[in-house]
């Protein structure tokens, strides 16, 4: 075995097979459809009747000899195979390349199929020589002790490379079968998101870093070139770390087979294909690719090496002669051309080690080209990240674009050498139509491609609305890109109705100023899209009117609304280099007067100037949205009987709720995470303080100030958990001069219930004319003057997975229950029956890991996978969940002797605290 030591490598077994001549005929003649016949086959003395025999393999199947599968009724020994893969090698006239790569894949400590040769007679004649190759499944996976129940991908057709261009019908789900595909395609977008600063923590925390490490290396060695888009196998130990390996697969065509292109290190895929994202990547991370130079030198030192391979190579030589010699189905001439092919592998590995190390040192770094994404309306400017010499060279470019993906015809290609810049303006001469692109960095010596080397663009004619629409109009997909050149208006009582998939593009200054009706019908996976033609655009100005808008993206643009209704539900506002400073003055991403305001399921990105909302007068609702780098990611000013819930604000440079001159304001289950200053501030306006705001269920965590009031405000704030903010309350008098305010009284705080944890300086600041009572509560640091408050150490369920509830604390129980911002009837993570399934939800404001959890079903335990539930996720989990697959987007989950009938049902975590509970 080569991969597996509990076999003499150097034994070479023997299969006799029996079947029909005309099925044999039949199953050649049809290579490429995975057709079974029956067949008898004995190894040794035992025989097995009951067994069937397809012809296997991808491109190899066009080869004269035919790689075979067999499958058996039972195994010839216990705990054997009752899989058997017999490999032709018909294209390596060596015979060795996998047996000899697939040792040293073992030997480096990467998990591997094992390796066997084998003679096969069929019909009681010599079939020829073959490789037994185990097949990757349950057993192979206890062999390396590794989990059964885990996700197994393998990756069967070209073009599964980890990439958002990915088809998953190319991926194979091994086992578990009767759940989804999600983790994998969790990881694709993961990986198509992570920048290369994050990437080196990304791979340690994702992957078994030393397999991921390995397996590279490995295959720069073996020169295994035919991976990566195909032939390998991805794990995800869902039931334990939660991280991926990597497993070779079908290495036929190694060590010196592609020495006639040459190799190089930075191929990972073929040219018609995507790069395979995560090696790309790693190639790219500076500290990735030291790990790598060190792993092949080590390699090169223990393994890798003509001391270590060349002893190997000669006892196959040995022992292989007389079967290759009488096998007369494969492509080796005569004995003599074989033992050449033998010397050209030795020769091969005696060089190899330094070949790699020289690419690895000398080649220029690898670097990424940043793609472009939407339609293009005029020529686009492709850009890159720069390469740089390894060796102190001058690094220049050579730009690739055409309408031939693999920019072979000369006719439609343009290549353009010697640019030193990291971006190109495609001429304005070039025609409408999908263009493909790609950057090649050279040091005058040697070269490396852009990651990705899959790249196009669309180049489109837009659709052009220069006038005002005064009549009803519909924009749609099929139309689109729509180009607005000039400010335009809606007149009153007209629709303007942008249709799933419009793309609006608007000039740098341009706005869209409505008096009638905008709506716009995006959908989950056909959104709409407003961006700007360069930098930015102006902004959509509701006024007198009403917008109802639905999934849509708006690129370098605000909204502004007046005397109008304002729904916006799914939606994204991102700002990164659109000015939102005027005169010394911040614009806000949203701005909103008079009227009704509705913002559910949505986000503002910002880019830390300006302001995220200013609600100005109108009837309000904020909920179940996300902000971050937004300065006053929330103001409302003058609203009266307004509702802030269930929102995640972090990352403002300033307060993430702040409050002025309000009446009734609910603020309650919103998650305020390192905010700079406050997390909800309540102070007044020119209009007059805030009154009777109430501020409730809300986790507040490494704030400026948790809460504050100030200037007559007054504010009762109960069930909160603060957790580790500068300070706790503070109350105090300001009186802004500008808004020429003179308050005698400063602001009022009443707390109850409330958890204080690792302040940084105070639990409470109190200023002139002002006062914070606090009842009912609990701190870790300082003594709470008042009602029945605590002052001990406080222990929380799980703060790494931010479970912020009290652990049990006997006597004082009934007092922990009910106190912080997690009530004890509302668990952390909720479950319900659904006739056999169980449907566990996400109610929090952040991902959650449901490997932290376990069910109980009756006294029977049922651990659950590393899969991270999202905000507001539902996942299914049954007995068996393939009814399901097909007819349900949530995620399923699937345990064996689930069976849920008349039994109590109990969630709980790790450390058995009991989460959720039902009861028959």
């Amino acid at each position: 075995m080569a991969c597996g030591k509990e076999n003499n490598i150097f034994e070479i077994k023997e299969y006799h097979i029996i079947c029909k001549q005309s099925d044999l005929d039949n199953v050649y003649a049809n290579f490429k459809e995975d057709t079974y016949i029956p067949i008898t086959i004995s190894y040794g003395s035992d025989t097995i009747k009951n067994a069937k025999l397809r012809v296997r393999g991808d491109t190899s199947r066009e080869d004269q000899k035919k790689s075979l599968k067999i499958k058996l009724s039972n195994p010839f020994t216990k705990g054997g195979k009752k899989i058997i893969n017999l490999n032709a090698e018909y294209s390596d006239k060596s015979y060795i390349r996998q047996f000899v790569s697939s040792l040293i894949m073992h030997e480096t400590g990467v998990a591997c199929f094992s390796a066997q040769y084998v003679k096969v007679y069929m019909n009681g004649k010599y079939y020829g020589l073959y490789l037994e190759i185990e097949n990757i499944d349950n057993d192979f996976l206890k062999r390396y002790d590794l989990d059964k129940n885990a996700n197994l991908y393998k990756a069967k057709k070209d073009g599964a490379c980890l990439s958002i261009y990915d088809n998953y019908d190319l991926w194979e789900k091994k086992t578990n079968t009767d759940m989804d595909i999600q983790d994998l395609k969790q990881l694709v977008g993961m990986l198509d998101t992570i920048s290369d600063k994050f990437f080196y923590d990304f791979l340690q925390n994702n992957f078994e870093y030393d397999n991921v490490i390995s397996i590279v290396a490995v295959n720069m060695l073996v020169q295994n070139a035919s991976t990566y888009y195909h032939n390998y196998y991805m794990y995800h130990d869902i039931y334990g770390n939660g991280k991926w390996q990597i497993f070779p697969w079908d290495i036929d065509k190694s060590l010196s087979y592609y020495s006639w292109k040459p190799y190089v290190f930075y191929e990972t895929t073929n040219k018609w294909l995507s790069d395979n994202v995560l090696i790309e990547k790693m190639l790219i991370n500076d500290k990735v690719r030291k790990d790598l130079l060190d792993k092949v030198s080590n390699i090169g030192e223990t393994v890798f090496n003509s001391n270590k391979l060349n002893p190997i190579i000669n006892k196959l030589q040995e022992i292989l002669e007389d079967a290759v010699a009488k096998d007369n189905t494969d492509q080796i001439e005569n004995i003599e051309k074989w033992k050449e092919a033998l010397q050209r592998e030795k020769d091969f590995i005696s060089n190899q080690v330094n070949y790699i190390k020289n690419q690895l040192t000398t080649f220029p770094k690898c670097f990424q080209v940043m793609r472009i994404n939407e339609t293009q309306i005029s020529p686009p400017v492709l850009r890159w990240n720069p390469s740089q010499s390894l060796t102190g060279k001058n690094i220049s470019y050579t730009v690739y674009y055409g309408t031939d993906y693999l920019f072979e015809n000369k006719g439609v290609t343009t290549i353009i050498e010697n640019v030193v810049d990291t971006f190109f303006v495609i001429p304005k001469t070039i025609g409408l139509g999908k263009y493909f692109w790609k950057i090649i960095a050279s040091d005058g010596q040697n070269k490396v491609d852009g990651f990705n080397r899959f790249n196009f663009f669309i180049y489109k004619a837009p659709f052009e609305l220069k006038s005002d629409i005064t009549k009803d109009v519909t924009l749609d997909k099929e139309h689109s890109p729509y180009f607005i050149t000039n400010s335009i208006n809606v007149s009153k009582d007209v629709k303007l109705v942008i249709n799933a998939g419009a793309d609006i593009i608007l000039k740098e200054g341009v706005s869209l100023t409505v008096h009638g009706s905008l709506i716009i019908n995006g959908e989950k996976n056909n959104i709409v899209t407003f961006r700007p033609e360069k930098n930015e655009w102006g902004e959509i100005y509701m006024f007198n009117g009403s917008a109802e808008i639905n999934y849509t993206n708006f690129i370098e643009g605000v909204l502004r609304g007046k005397e109008s209704k304002i729904i916006v539900q799914n939606s994204s506002f991102k700002i990164k280099n659109k000015n939102l400073l005027y005169g010394g003055y911040r614009q806000a991403i949203i701005w909103i007067d008079n009227g009704e305001f509705i913002f559910r399921n949505s986000n503002l990105f910002g880019n830390g100037l300006g302001e995220g909302m200013n609600i100005n007068r109108a009837s309000t609702e904020i909920a179940y949205s996300y902000f971050t780098n937004t300065p006053d990611a929330i103001e409302v000013l003058n609203v009266e009987n307004g509702n802030i819930h269930h929102n995640f604000v972090e990352n403002s440079p300033d307060d993430a709720v702040d409050m002025n001159g309000c009446k009734n304001i609910l603020v309650e289950y919103n998650y305020l995470l390192n905010n700079n200053d406050k997390a909800v501030s309540v102070g007044t306006e020119e209009y007059g303080p805030s009154t009777n705001a109430i501020i409730r269920y809300n986790l507040v965590i490494g704030n400026g100030t948790a809460f504050s009031v100030k200037d007559s405000s007054n504010a009762h704030i109960y069930n909160n958990t603060l957790i580790s903010n500068n300070t706790g309350f503070v109350a105090y008098l300001k009186n802004n001069p500008d808004l020429k305010l003179n308050y005698s009284i400063g602001g009022r705080i009443d707390a109850d219930k409330i958890i204080l944890y690792n302040c940084k300086y105070n639990d409470k600041k109190i200023g002139k004319n002002s006062s914070v009572v606090i009842n009912n509560s609990i701190s870790n640091k300082n003594e709470i003057i008042g009602n029945n408050n605590i002052l001990k150490e406080i222990k929380f369920i799980n703060t790494e997975r931010l479970n912020y509830r009290i652990q049990n604390e006997g006597d004082n129980n009934e007092y922990y229950k009910n106190i912080g911002c997690y009530l004890s009837n509302e668990p952390f993570i909720t479950i319900k029956k659904r006739d056999q399934f169980l449907i566990l939800y996400n109610p929090n404001l952040f991902p959650v890991n449901i490997n932290d959890f376990r069910i109980k079903v009756g006294k029977k335990s049922f651990s659950l996978p590393n899969y991270i539930m999202n905000v507001h996720e539902e996942i299914l989990i049954g007995e068996s969940t393939n009814e399901l697959l097909k007819k349900t987007d949530n995620r399923l989950v699937s345990l064996k002797k689930f069976n849920l009938k008349g039994k109590s049902i109990r969630l709980i975590d790790n450390n058995s605290n009991l989460i959720s509970e039902i009861n028959e």
